[in-house]
C-alpha cells in the first residue's frame, strides 16, 4: 500500500529525492496550485475589516498548580542569578579596566623615569 506522500510523489513526476527538471518543475507547480486552489482563501484586511468584530479582552486569574508554581519560581530565581551574575561580570571587567590602566600608566612613569636617570 502506498502511503500519501508516494502517491504526491509520483504524481508530481519527482524521483525519490524530490528532483526534476525545471520545465516539468513548472508544471507541477501550477498543477499543485490549481488543485489547493478550492482550499485556499486570501483576502485583504481592508477588504474585510468592516466585517471583523471588534476586538475583546477578558483578564482571568487562574492559581497555578504546584508543578506550575515551582517552575515558575524555578525561572525567577534563574533570572535574578543571571541578572547577579552578569553584575559581578561587569564589576569585573570595570576592575580589570582600571588595573590595566594602573599598569599603562605605570610603565609610562617608568619610562620617563629612565630617560631621566640616562641623561
Amino acid at each position: 500500500k502506498k502511503q500519501n506522500c508516494e502517491i504526491l510523489i509520483e504524481s508530481f513526476g519527482w524521483n525519490k529525492k524530490g528532483s526534476k527538471s525545471a520545465k516539468s518543475n513548472d508544471s507541477s507547480i501550477s498543477k499543485l496550485r490549481s488543485m489547493l486552489a478550492p482550499f485556499v482563501l486570501r483576502r485583504l484586511k481592508k477588504d474585510v475589516l468592516d466585517q471583523l468584530t471588534e476586538k475583546s479582552h477578558k483578564i482571568e486569574i487562574l492559581t497555578m498548580t504546584n508543578v506550575q508554581q515551582k517552575l515558575y519560581n524555578n525561572i525567577i530565581n534563574n533570572q535574578k542569578l543571571v541578572k547577579e551574575q552578569i553584575k559581578i561580570k561587569q564589576q569585573i571587567d570595570k576592575y580589570n579596566d582600571q588595573v590595566i590602566n594602573m599598569k599603562i600608566v605605570g610603565s609610562k612613569v617608568k619610562t620617563n623615569k629612565q630617560v631621566i636617570d640616562l641623561s
